[in-house]
């Protein structure tokens, strides 16, 4: 028989609820590092079943009536954990519920305002003694009296309340984890600072900016940094309301309204402050390197969601717009983006119907899904398979007409949202080959950028930027977070010539960049989405490429040394990420923020400079962006050695995406009665598939150190 209420502390009767024993479980786990989403059902089940025992016998003898309390619930509670085998989240637990049992003491005891509360009132031992009492304790109600009259009330959101120095003591011991006796003092000094101002009327914003002064005082760093509450400046919120409507971000698909600015800008800071240990805040902050969309630092980069996963059951015409909606929603919960993965059983159906039949649901679907990206501010894109099978029809049915109403979508000019198709190079080049009309569709599309040749392997392929499917896996895919590279500072640092040493120094930045992406998970860590259960993936981002090659190679990008610096990162990456339980892949895109960022912050650091050295007109330093993503294509004239080199460069790594600006215009082959662009990548794909067979591992990274931040973790594996 189950309980169905209990006592609270107050002595009330209210509703028993399982839901308040899983959610206390589960923040201890939170808080060890745990991710066990069944141990919290267990230990609910495993106390409502003490529960109902206990109180069920004792009603059948007619012994006891009473009802639990919630004392015995947190003993029942502990005693489960330590059962079922979970230590660290029962140490957790007990620790919680000491300092809760702190907080209450503090409140239940009150103000100490008064001095007949500790000291004025004392036992008479005679009538002389008596009357020494009564006289006492009359002052001390006299004294209590005017320092009432003192006393600010403090503003709160919502109203007006009486100034309570318990309240101080208890924010001290449960925020910041003071002693009681420390937080007492503590906030004895801030309420005789508050009475001697005078003030009538006091925020709580003042009274924890007297807190933190005394904190500070009394030298207590590691309390501050708890209490210190998350804001942004009056002058950049009035800049921000009187600028309206700013411009879109980069990378983002439309201009955020303002409270979401506000937001992250809160949500930056605090990851900024609060989540990164404070070495990583110093090279963070000097452009070191850089994390992708912090300030929506709660949210994933992008999610690949498979077409079966959204839709259920047979595919109908109107099945395809209700999914829109499931779209809107997947895309809201990220930073950037989704991807419609294998949609092509969708993209089928949608073209089913001839033209002259009825109104083309694909043209309308397209137009339809612009405008749900639009609206949510996130890019929606797709990436269908061509060939999902390995004796599957080299060109599918629906591949023409889906080319036709792309083109048609943008005849009057580009329309913002419009997805983008990501798709096997290799298997796009083969479908195009089939008929004229479909060449001129796809080359057409290559050049506007809304079919993004994708490159990979026999054993993973790269869905969209930062997201890599292993041959055999299904399911989601998400990118947690990206951190960029700031390649330049550290070929300047490393010297024209000195490869070796641009290495060394890398194989520290990508440690370091790895060490604030653990961070970031750890933040994550246990935390519940309402999404399909995804495999979580990161990236490393190099920016500044071509300028630290220039450099590295004293004014000549070189391309082997673009292929071996490219191995060099890539193979840093997954092997110092598998160190540190990261699954990790090398990426082109995103940067775009922190290409302008690290190129200013170099400018600035470049102090030593010889106007005489340069001719009128030219200048030393500069503040305009480092080029972002992995286009590394000469300046020559020849167009087969600019494949040759970008087919060099891409064949360092087992998968990727050629949406770098300006890629596929530089490997074009022009010839009568051919389309350039696909001419060039076909020559790129088979030229690349021709050196990766010859690629190996190349360079002896150095081996783990204990100066890592976190320690090794079982890496999830990309096949299922």
């Amino acid at each position: 028989m189950k309980v169905a209420r209990v006592r609270s502390r107050d002595g009330t009767i209210v509703p028993f609820e399982r839901r308040r024993i899983e959610a206390a479980v589960a923040r201890a786990a939170e808080r060890t590092g745990e991710e066990d989403p069944h141990a919290a059902i267990e230990v609910a089940d495993l106390v409502e079943m003490a529960l109902g025992r206990r109180y069920a016998l004792g009603r059948s003898r007619g012994v006891d009536q009473s009802v639990p309390d919630v004392a015995e619930i947190e003993d029942l509670i502990e005693e489960a954990l330590v059962e079922l085998g979970h230590a660290g989240i029962a140490k957790a637990y007990i620790l919680e519920r000491a300092r809760d049992a702190r907080v209450r003491a503090v409140l239940e005891d009150g103000d100490e305002d008064a001095p007949e509360r500790s000291e004025a009132v004392a036992k008479p031992r005679g009538d002389g003694a008596a009357g020494q009492g009564r006289e006492d304790a009359s002052q001390a109600r006299r004294d209590a009296a005017r320092a009432a009259r003192r006393a600010p009330r403090v503003l709160v959101a919502g109203g007006v309340e009486a100034w309570s120095r318990a309240r101080i003591v208890a924010a001290l011991v449960s925020e910041a984890d003071v002693p009681r006796a420390l937080a007492e003092d503590v906030a004895a000094k801030v309420e005789e600072r508050v009475f001697a101002s005078g003030l009538k009327r006091v925020s709580t914003a003042l009274v924890r900016e007297l807190v933190d002064n005394d904190l500070v005082e009394r030298g207590l760093a590691e309390a501050l940094r708890r209490t210190r509450p998350v804001g942004m400046p009056r002058h950049d919120l009035s800049r921000w309301i009187a600028a309206g409507e700013p411009e879109a971000e980069p990378g983002a698909a439309a201009p955020r309204a303002l409270e979401a600015r506000v937001a992250g800008e809160l949500l930056r800071r605090f990851a900024h402050e609060d989540v990164l240990p404070e070495a990583l805040q110093e090279a963070l902050a000097d452009g070191e390197f850089g994390l992708e969309d912090l300030d929506r630092v709660h949210l994933d980069l992008a999610v690949a969601l498979p077409c079966e996963l959204l839709a259920a059951g047979e595919f109908e015409p109107l099945r395809g717009f209700e999914l829109l909606e499931d779209l809107a929603r997947a895309a809201a919960r990220t930073a950037r983006g989704v991807v419609l993965e294998d949609c092509g059983t969708l993209l089928s159906v949608l073209t089913r119907t001839p033209r002259s039949v009825a109104p083309d649901r694909l043209a309308s679907w397209l137009v339809a899904l612009a405008a749900v990206s639009r609206a949510c501010g996130r890019t929606i894109d797709l990436a269908p398979r061509l060939r999902p099978r390995e004796r599957g029809p080299a060109v599918p049915p629906w591949l023409e007409r889906f080319v036709e109403d792309l083109v048609e979508a943008e005849a009057d000019g580009p329309r913002t949202g419009l997805a983008r198709t990501f798709v096997d190079a290799s298997e796009l080049v083969a479908a195009a080959a089939s008929s004229p009309a479909l060449e001129r569709g796809v080359e057409l599309c290559l050049a506007r950028g809304r079919i993004v040749p994708t490159f990979g392997s026999a054993t993973e392929r790269a869905v969209a930027p930062g997201l890599v499917r292993g041959a055999r896996e299904r399911g989601a895919l998400a990118l947690r977070a990206a951190v960029t590279l700031n390649l330049p500072r550290a070929a300047r640092r490393a010297g024209p010539w000195r490869e070796d040493a641009l290495f060394e120094d890398l194989h520290g930045a990508v440690a370091r960049g790895l060490d604030a992406l653990c961070a970031l998970r750890d933040l994550r860590r246990g935390a519940s989405g309402s999404g399909p259960r995804a495999r979580v993936g990161y990236a490393v981002v190099p920016v500044g490429l071509r300028e630290a090659l220039a450099w590295l190679g004293d004014g000549e990008v070189r391309p082997e040394a673009a292929a071996r610096l490219l191995a060099f990162l890539s193979e840093a990456a997954k092997r110092l990420g598998q160190e540190r339980g990261l699954a990790v892949a090398l990426c082109g895109t995103y940067g775009e923020r922190d290409a302008q960022r690290f190129a200013a912050l170099d400018a600035r650091r470049q102090q030593v400079v010889q106007p005489s050295l340069f001719q009128a007109g030219e200048s030393a330093r500069t503040d305009s962006a480092y080029s972002s993503g992995l286009d590394l294509v000469p300046g020559s004239s020849n167009p087969v050695e600019r494949i040759e080199a970008a087919a060099d460069a891409a064949a360092s790594l087992a998968c990727g995406v050629l949406d770098a600006p300006g890629f596929l215009r530089a490997i074009a082959l022009p010839g009568e009665g051919r389309a350039p662009l696909l001419s060039g990548l076909e020559a790129f794909e088979r030229e690349r598939v021709r050196r990766r067979v010859r690629t190996g591992g190349l360079y002896a990274l150095p081996p783990a150190t204990e100066s890592s931040l976190y320690s090794e973790e079982e890496v999830p594996t990309a096949e299922r």
